[in-house]
């Protein structure tokens, strides 16, 4: 199943879209707030949650792609379920 995450990159000061790619890093970084967990290391860049851009960024949503479009508000305690049951 395709999935698009977002979130903002440091170096750049702007948004990026996630693809593809380590799912479970995407995902945190997507998710990663400012000065509760660190930025998260994707390739050489360093992300956090796309939600300071956008918090839901239905603009990017295209129902002429997939059918189905949905977006979601992750918590901490998703995301910790989430690392701990991949380990």
């Amino acid at each position: 199943m395709p999935l698009q995450s977002v979130a903002v990159s440091i170096e750049r000061a702007a948004e990026h879209w996630f693809t593809e790619g380590p799912l479970i890093e995407t995902v945190l970084a997507s998710c990663a707030v400012p000065g509760l967990p660190p930025p998260v290391e994707i390739d050489e860049g360093h992300f956090l949650g796309g939600g300071l851009v956008d918090s839901i960024p239905v603009g990017r949503a295209s129902p002429a792609r997939s059918g189905i479009d949905a977006a979601c508000r992750a918590s901490a305690r998703c995301l910790s379920e989430l690392v701990h049951a991949t380990r």
